[in-house]
């Protein structure tokens, strides 16, 4: 279904006008997120204030601007996100600044971060630059892309999603120092507890001496006077320390409010408030009981159910992450399970030993006995018992009758093993061979041939396919879409002694196979090179009856796109285009033919100095010319001549080169005209220059 969508935004695409944008453009989707292309939620952590939007779904027109969720942190600080797709399809997704606050997003930096892979859900983080506007909400954009990597704010797109949020950021003054954080205790659990902050240097000189203050439920504690040095947010030392300021004696069902925060760093007054303080409440809750019983042993492969028992706990958690009070096991092991309560913990393990396996009991393989025949199935095996599928508990038994024969030993361990063994009659060998759904389908469509053997004796089946053995011989009668062509002749052979000495093969009838339509090669080409912004002509032979529908990416397609051939004008350089058709036979069989094709420029790109592809001399030539190549790393890079119409002539170079380089190529048995010699490198450099061959 998402290819139907995609062909019809790739024809609205080429209809709709192309504008431009002011103030905060909005996004352009000819699709968006009708269809499940949704950026489902989005969260920010690492701020003063924290962004929280959850299932925001597909959202009216693709774009919403929450103007009322804002992430507040300073210059230099570093803003963690999460961002989740739809349930439906992947995306790939980037996000957008306006630092300088210009109305747009296009300044060089204001894209801070993108995928370049489809995602279901992702995490992520961006620095705040130093010099980005203070003191107002500057505009952050998210925007999701199901086929493509998101590289502009606002330019078309078929399917996704654009959200914006605020990004204010407050103004550093000299001295700034605040508790960013409660770092313990963590929960109210009962007892005696460290108490420790997290003190910041939030400002722009470096805090030596810092006092911090701190209250229980209002009543204040002793202070704590900070001497370490506090770097500024970016420098070479710490910005950020965890201090122990006191102890905090917790009693269950008692309510306690944490306070800290810092006064006179660097003994001046803070004039910066609004990162001084941190809080955090507590309940005081008794550790809850836990108990996973006695070690035990068992059996391999028989599962064991633990038991945590624990009193009315929050949830309880298993060592290999499971939760739950109940937990199946079937390997040994040291198991540890914790429960809790309020943020309170108690743990408890359990050893789990397996017991060596039970002897392995092998009956054989199944087979085929001829009437009057009797076959000993043997058991035997030391200081075990046995059960036959009658009960019967001898170390042997005798098979007789066609059937299913089984046995259990069982060790002293209680420990179990067991085989079974499929007894059959000689019978008339025949076999016949047909075709789910029928000898004529649809390519494509998943098909099996069944060969039905009318023997019970001991039986292989072989695919033979115009009288050549197809792959080796199997035990099951069924092969599942076999690699075949239109009008190959196919047959099952089944191989069976039938109570003789040797084996021989019993053929079945033959069908012929009619797949439709054909798989064929777009204008008898299996790869494609043009030249950028040029025009070429494909075709598929003509069938009669068949219609067809092609498509392009990379181009466009000139007049009419549902007949046997046409006419692509190629755009820009790509190497990731292609052309299609998808062939549909007058019994509505379908089949897309795909070429691809990689569309190379004329011009040279010089935009890094890390490697450089000189100009050819003699130039125009007539037998040799020297092409100079330089590199300024040792790069893999490939160097190839190429015609008019985008083929390769010869291949120059291809290999690591580092250093500077002189390329002697002789030219005698190239005809005169214009041609082309490009450099590509696997950093994904990429140079052409021109040549002229004239005798």
């Amino acid at each position: 279904m998402k290819k139907i969508y995609i062909l019809f935004g790739y024809f609205l695409a080429l209809l709709l006008p192309q504008t431009g944008f002011s103030q905060y453009c909005t996004p352009v989707f000819l699709t968006g997120c009708t269809i499940g292309d949704q950026i489902e939620s989005f969260s920010t952590t690492g701020g003063t204030t924290n962004i929280t939007n959850n299932l925001s779904g597909c959202s009216p027109g693709n774009y919403v601007y929450n103007s009322n969720m804002t992430h507040s942190s300073v210059p230099t600080g570093t803003v963690n996100f999460s961002v989740t797709a739809g349930s439906i399809y992947m995306q790939q997704f980037a996000i957008f600044v306006d630092w300088n606050n210009d109305q747009d997003f296009i300044d060089p930096g204001e894209l801070v971060w993108s995928t370049t892979t489809s995602v279901a859900s992702t995490t992520g983080q961006f620095t705040i630059p130093a010099n980005a506007v203070t003191g107002t909400n500057l505009r952050m954009r998210l925007r999701s892309n199901w086929s493509a990597t998101v590289t502009h704010p606002c330019n078309s797109q078929t399917y996704g999603e654009a959200e914006d949020y605020n990004l204010f950021l407050a103004g550093s003054s000299t001295n700034d120092a605040g508790i960013s954080d409660i770092i313990e205790p963590e929960a109210g659990c009962v007892g005696l507890h460290p108490v420790k902050v997290q003190v910041e240097n939030f400002g722009v000189n470096v805090i030596n001496n810092v006092t911090i203050h701190w209250t229980i439920n209002s009543s204040l504690q002793t202070p704590f006077s900070y001497n370490q040095t506090l770097d500024t947010a970016g420098g070479l030392g710490q910005s950020v320390d965890t201090v122990t300021v006191g102890n905090i004696n917790f009693i269950n069902n008692g309510n306690y409010t944490i306070r800290a925060w810092t006064v006179l760093p660097n003994s001046v007054i803070d004039t910066t408030n609004y990162n001084d303080t941190s809080s955090a409440t507590y309940t005081g809750t008794n550790y809850p009981t836990m108990t996973l019983g006695l070690d035990t042993s068992i059996c391999p492969g028989v599962p064991v159910v633990l038991t945590a028992s624990s009193t009315s706990p929050d949830s309880v958690n298993w060592s290999d992450s499971t939760t739950g009070n109940i937990k199946s096991v079937m390997t040994g092991g040291l198991y540890k399970a914790t429960a809790y309560k309020n943020g309170c913990a108690s743990v408890d393990s359990i050893l789990v030993t397996i017991h060596p396996p039970a002897p392995n009991v092998n009956l054989g393989n199944d087979t085929t006995i001829c009437y009057g025949d009797v076959l000993t199935l043997d058991a035997t095996t030391p200081g075990v018992t046995y059960t036959w599928q009658d009960s019967s508990t001898s170390a042997t038994y005798p098979a007789d009758t066609s059937g299913f024969y089984s046995v259990i030993i069982e060790d002293a361990n209680t420990c179990k093993s067991g085989d079974t063994i499929r007894i059959y009659l000689f019978q008339e060998p025949k076999v016949t061979l047909f075709v789910s759904p029928g000898t004529s389908f649809c390519y494509g469509t998943p098909f099996n041939f069944i060969a039905n053997g009318l023997t019970a004796g001991s039986r292989m089946y072989q695919l033979v396919v115009n009288g050549v053995n197809v792959g080796l011989p199997q035990v099951g009668n069924t092969f599942s879409s076999p690699p075949i062509k239109y009008g190959d002749t196919v047959r099952v052979d089944m191989l069976t002694d039938q109570c003789e000495p040797g084996q021989y093969a019993v053929p079945s009838n033959s069908l012929v196979m009619l797949i439709r339509p054909e798989p064929k090669l777009i204008s008898a080409l299996t790869a494609d090179t043009v030249i950028e912004n040029t025009s070429k002509n494909y075709a598929l032979a003509p069938i009669p009856g068949s219609g067809y529908l092609w498509r392009v990416n990379g181009g466009s397609i000139v007049g009419d796109s549902t007949t046997f051939a046409v006419k692509i004008d190629w755009d820009g350089p790509n190497s990731n285009a292609w052309v299609s058709v998808t062939e549909r036979d007058a019994s509505n069989c379908s089949y897309e033919n795909i070429l691809p094709v990689n569309v190379i420029s004329i011009i040279g790109i010089s935009e890094s100095a890390l490697i450089s592809l000189g100009k050819a001399y003699p130039n125009p030539a007539s037998n040799e010319i020297t092409i100079p190549v330089s590199t300024e790393q040792i790069s893999d890079i490939r160097l190839g001549l190429y015609d008019i119409t985008g083929k390769e002539v010869k291949t120059i170079f291809n290999g690591t080169l580092s250093g500077n380089r002189n390329f002697v190529l002789n030219v005698d048995d190239l005809d005169e005209g214009l041609y082309f010699y490009q450099l590509i490198s696997s950093e994904g450099h990429q140079r052409t220059e021109k040549l002229v061959i004239r005798r």
